[in-house]
């Protein structure tokens, strides 16, 4: 299958969903999830996140999807909000709400029926898993915009 990723919708990008996913960092690792379901993705790596929900806020929607799938939870203020992607595939096109939050101890995660392990990798442990197709562009994209962020400082 392939994958278009932009930056910015482009001409004719229709937004059929809405996903919002939820890059956990502590000590320096981040939090990755093995899928179990649907079979398709089964053994693949991705971040707690999912469809937003008819009539849901998109922060709403990522608060609510970490603690669903992780059982982490966290105020929505302290979620960090990092411009999204638009993916194209050939079933459909969806903005990917990417969001950021850095704890200062790594929690207890409680797996969804979905995922069937959690891992903390650092950035070049995140190049090594098996990531869903067209995992790998957002982390790099929210890598650019922690970096962009740091140099403001």
């Amino acid at each position: 299958m392939s994958c278009v990723i932009t930056e910015s919708m482009t001409d004719g990008f229709i937004e059929e969903v809405k996903v919002a996913a939820v890059y956990v960092e502590c000590e320096g690792e981040f939090l990755f999830l093995r899928r179990r379901t649907p079979p398709h993705f089964a053994g693949e790596w991705c971040v707690p996140g999912g469809k937003v929900e008819k009539g849901e806020e998109i922060l709403m929607g990522a608060k609510r999807e970490l603690e669903e799938e992780t059982g982490i939870q966290v105020a929505s203020q302290d979620l960090t909000y990092i411009k999204p992607l638009y993916f194209s595939t050939i079933y459909n096109s969806f903005g990917f709400y990417i969001h950021y939050i850095a704890l200062d101890h790594k929690p207890q995660v409680v797996l969804s029926e979905e995922h069937d392990q959690a891992v903390w990798v650092n950035e070049e442990g995140v190049l090594k898993l098996d990531i869903m197709l067209g995992g790998l562009e957002p982390f790099l994209h929210l890598q650019r915009a922690l970096k962009a962020r740091e140099n403001l400082k």
